[in-house]
């Protein structure tokens, strides 16, 4: 026998040998086997979990929008969908964060999609679209003196209803109408209701 073919049989006995070994210990002592494979394992993720929650911590230093239990999603680390629950119902709130700067957007966000490079919101309170460049267009649904205003009331004159008011920002444009969207943009949005 050549010494190659040697050598080949030494590695696949002990490849055999070991993966024997390995499995008959992880199979009667399952608890020692994964408390030593966690060990292995242990500080290399510890380093990783305290890495992550440094980032974490300096984002949220920055201003910018941080995932976490409420989030559902973040646009370009500027715009963040946070969700909520009303009535057994899980709708979102649409926010705009920057450095120095956090106002909410539009309420009651019912159903949204990433597409094309945009985001497509839909709200029992109007419609939004976010492109790459984070221009937020949106268009509000209720009665603008409500909107305005902040709140509707009942015939009574007691507040019912209580909805964002329009936020003062560069990157926030209010539309007059649905049709402003694009025709695709207008198809999207509609299939989201």
């Amino acid at each position: 026998m050549k010494k190659s073919d040697i050598c080949l049989i030494v590695i696949a006995f002990v490849i055999i040998i070991s993966r024997i070994t390995f499995t008959t210990f992880a199979y009667f002592y399952p608890e020692v086997f994964i408390e030593k494979l966690f060990m292995v394992f242990e500080k290399p993720l510890i380093e990783m979990l305290e890495e992550e929650e440094a980032e974490r911590k300096e984002k949220i230093e920055r201003g910018e929008p941080v995932w976490g239990r409420d989030t559902m999603t973040i646009w370009n680390d500027k715009y963040d969908i946070c969700k909520y629950y009303d009535n057994d119902e899980k709708l979102g709130d649409l926010g705009i964060t920057e450095k120095g700067f956090s106002d909410c957007i539009i309420t009651r966000i019912k159903n949204f999609k990433r597409r094309s490079d945009k985001l497509y919101i839909y709200s029992y309170d109007g419609y939004a679209v976010i492109d790459k460049e984070n221009i937020c267009r949106v268009f509000i649904t209720v009665p603008e003196e409500d909107f305005s205003r902040g709140y509707s009331t009942d015939e009574n004159g007691n507040k019912i209803k209580f909805y964002p008011s329009k936020v003062d920002h560069e990157k926030i444009i209010y539309l007059s109408s649905f049709e402003e969207f694009s025709e695709k943009e207008q198809k999207i949005l509609k299939k989201l209701e």
